[in-house]
């Protein structure tokens, strides 16, 4: 289901690490209880993976029909704008996180901004690689979340 092994490898021992790290309550009481399949079902597993894997896992998908059904759900007309939102909001999580300058940055991801969407969008034109775009994506992103 993944374009590269090696990223989905990664992808998997981050999750590792983060289970057998994790003290939710749901986590432990599922782990208390079984003990097969390793893996807890995805909704358990993935509350607490990084966005950082979560981003690397859906960039990697192989099959694009399925990478554009789930934009489809965000309201976006095709993969590609979703996966340009989930690296700019990587990049801005990890600023942010790491107590970088993020005001007046020129970022290395700029959000893809489609003529129209479905859901309501800033319609300003705006400077794709400065922080205002970003921010705007992340209040739409909120939004249909």
């Amino acid at each position: 289901m993944f374009s590269n092994a090696v990223i989905f490898s990664k992808c998997l021992a981050n999750i590792d690490e983060e289970l057998k790290r994790s003290k939710e309550d749901f986590l432990v009481e599922h782990f208390a209880r079984y003990d097969n399949p390793p893996y807890p079902p995805a909704w358990k597993t993935l509350e607490v993976s990084s966005f950082g894997t979560l981003s690397k896992l859906y960039c990697n998908l192989s099959d694009n029909a399925l990478k554009k059904q789930i934009a489809r759900e965000f309201g976006l007309p095709q993969h590609l704008y979703l996966e340009s939102w989930i690296k700019s909001l990587s990049v801005l999580r990890n600023c942010i996180a790491h107590h970088a300058r993020i005001w007046n940055r020129k970022y290395p991801w700029k959000p893809q901004l489609p003529k129209k969407l479905q859901n309501p969008w800033v319609h300003e034109a705006v400077l794709q690689e400065k922080l205002y775009a970003v921010n705007n994506n992340m209040k739409v992103y909120q939004k249909i979340i």
